[in-house]
């Protein structure tokens, strides 16, 4: 406890403490030993979360036994089961989704879980997937609201807006009333991708494609050498820098072992509006007494929360019409929804933003009554990179 106490001292020296790591959600298609050594054992029908270089032991969804869980996307929307968020998934057999409910989901199918009920998301058969064809991929572009992004197994004939097209088993497709639009072509990025690799789970994170497949395939061109990604190894297409890099090397991750399905983690969202919780933020004394201070607050919307910034900024300023607000503070001690922290000034206000290790959330809407019906407006970022506890924002509505 102690050298943990003092490496906390040493990082508020060094700036302000955030999340290490990405955060990953992964499936194995097949029992897999957990490379970290702790003696579980990870099943298909799991689903565990990874931070390099470390896999937490318990599993952050479970599906019913031999429910194997075939895509995977964790969606901004928060639960209280189903390790606090909702998921969507396509399942490897056709499989009855509460056992003994008399609901079967097929392969080519897309259905939410919240810990409790499951949800048809996508019917393929409705939508124009043959039968036989196995859905292995699935992600939603932008926040919950965003169009269907998906990928199959095999070859597949399916509507586009320019009538039917062959979609390859490496090829991510965009699902659009009814039709289907390219939205990464395997065989077009880079030298191409061979028909014999298989996109088995996929996101777009951090502005990139990431992609799992079932089998060693070679990338060209590659920031990363070899190009050779096996399983275990996620690559990246970069829209932006047409090329290739290295997403994330599961440690000691077995080649024996696909990458069956990944989600990336949601966005951070925002603080609860007053207008939704009874308090968004309560402070234990009232300014204008200079002193430490506890703030505390409801959880962000959103599920991918990671951890909770505090952010200062001057009243004087704020009446004037200018925001000057800048981290008091980047770490939620025991992630409790409270901190304790000393004001600079005796006459400021405050924010609290959530972020996780790719981007900040939302610092929240002011209204403005001046004119009817009241605008609102959203408070921004600071300018100065260095005043933010993670650079990147992401603004997405609340779910």
């Amino acid at each position: 406890m102690k050298r943990l106490m003092l490496l906390l001292a040493l990082l508020s020296l060094l700036g302000p403490p955030v999340v290490a790591q990405r955060t990953l959600v992964v499936s194995p298609d097949v029992p897999t030993d957990d490379p970290g050594g702790s003696g579980t054992t990870f099943l298909p029908w799991e689903a565990l979360a990874y931070n390099n270089p470390n896999y937490l032991n318990l599993p952050v969804l479970t599906l019913p036994v031999m429910a194997d869980i075939d895509a995977l996307h964790k969606m901004d929307r928060r639960a209280p089961l189903a390790g606090g968020a909702v998921w969507l998934i396509s399942v490897e057999s056709p499989t009855e989704l509460p056992p003994g409910g008399g609901v079967w989901f097929q392969p080519e199918d897309v259905f939410s879980y919240d810990g409790a009920f499951y949800t048809m998301r996508f019917d393929g058969s409705s939508s124009g997937v043959p039968a036989g064809v196995n859905l292995d991929a699935v992600f939603l572009l932008g926040d919950d609201f965003g169009d269907l992004i998906v990928s199959f197994d095999v070859p597949v004939d399916l509507p586009s807006p320019t009538g039917i097209k062959t979609f390859e088993p490496a090829d991510l497709i965009r699902f659009v009333a009814g039709v289907y639009i390219p939205f990464f072509d395997a065989s077009a990025s880079g030298a191409g991708v061979a028909l014999t690799s298989n996109a088995i789970g996929a996101d777009h994170c951090e502005g990139v494609d990431v992609i799992s497949f079932d089998v060693p395939t070679d990338l060209l061109p590659s920031a990363v050498f070899p190009s050779t990604f096996i399983p275990g190894h996620i690559p990246a297409w970069d829209p932006i820098g047409m090329s290739y890099l290295s997403f994330e090397k599961l440690v000691l991750w077995p080649i024996t072992s696909g990458v069956d399905a990944l989600t990336c983690q949601a966005n951070p969202g925002r603080v609860y509006e007053k207008s939704v919780y009874p308090f968004p933020i309560k402070f234990s004394k009232p300014s204008p007494f200079l002193g430490p201070i506890t703030i505390s607050w409801a959880p962000s919307c959103s599920s991918g929360a990671e951890q909770y910034g505090i952010y200062e900024g001057s009243l004087v300023n704020l009446r004037a019409g200018i925001y000057d607000h800048k981290q008091l503070t980047c770490f939620d001690t025991g992630l409790d929804f409270q901190e304790t922290v000393t004001p600079t000034n005796v006459d400021s206000y405050f924010l609290v933003v959530p972020y996780n290790f790719s981007e900040e959330g939302a610092y929240g809407i002011d209204r403005d009554w001046t004119r009817p019906p009241p605008i609102e407006i959203e408070r921004p970022q600071p300018v100065a990179v260095g005043d933010r506890c993670v650079p990147p924002q992401i603004l997405t509505p609340c779910p």
